[in-house]
């Protein structure tokens, strides 16, 4: 059934426009959703998708931002991925800051806030933020082959001995974590010189 009055309508006909790539009607839809309702947030997402498709990723961020519930999750993901496309570390950092401080419990924003930092050659402090991860999470165990692995992957296998070490150094009754010493020795003691970076998993 049509609401001809309801953002809603137009909005999920903008979302089924865009998804047939239809632009065009997306774009009408989404405006006319808009003309109703200028804070639904669906349709303005679905505007800076097609802001982003066109290239204008400030016009994107700019809409973004004008959301009065930016702490919505789907608000916060698309600015996100809007911020990415700027290929700025500068803008792009700060950003997954702000939501760590808003959501300190989700690993994956640490993870992706790393990531991006290693994108941009500034791997010491990728490492930075994945230690900070083991020292907040709940269950620092968890994550500490995803420490390792980064280190390794980025900073060589030596690197990731020493990260171990100190892993180590701090929970010296942890038999676990010898054995893992052991095995990555092992490890790196059958491997040539040539493909040990590639070959180290811890």
């Amino acid at each position: 059934r049509f609401y001809p009055d309801d953002a809603e309508t137009f909005s999920i006909a903008a979302l089924v426009a865009e998804r047939q790539g239809n632009e065009l009607l997306a774009k009408q839809q989404a405006q006319l959703a808009l003309a109703i309702n200028p804070d639904h947030v669906e349709s303005n997402l679905i505007l800076g998708t097609l802001d982003l498709k066109a290239g204008e990723i400030e016009a994107a961020l700019q809409r973004a931002g004008s959301l009065s519930d930016e702490g919505e999750r789907g608000v916060q993901l698309f600015q996100l991925n809007a911020l990415v496309k700027t290929m700025d570390i500068n803008r792009i950092a700060p950003y997954i800051e702000s939501l760590i401080v808003q959501r300190p419990e989700d690993s994956e924003l640490y993870l992706g806030l790393a990531g991006q930092y290693a994108q941009f050659d500034q791997v010491a402090a990728g490492r930075d933020v994945m230690r900070r991860l083991l020292e907040t999470a709940e269950d620092p165990k968890a994550h500490e082959d995803a420490y390792l692995s980064y280190v390794a992957q980025y900073q060589g296998p030596e690197a990731a001995l020493a990260a171990l070490d100190e892993l180590r150094a701090k929970a010296p009754d942890r038999l676990d974590l010898d054995v893992l010493k052991a095995t990555a020795l092992l490890a790196l003691e059958s491997q040539g010189k040539g493909d040990r970076e590639e070959t180290f998993k811890l």
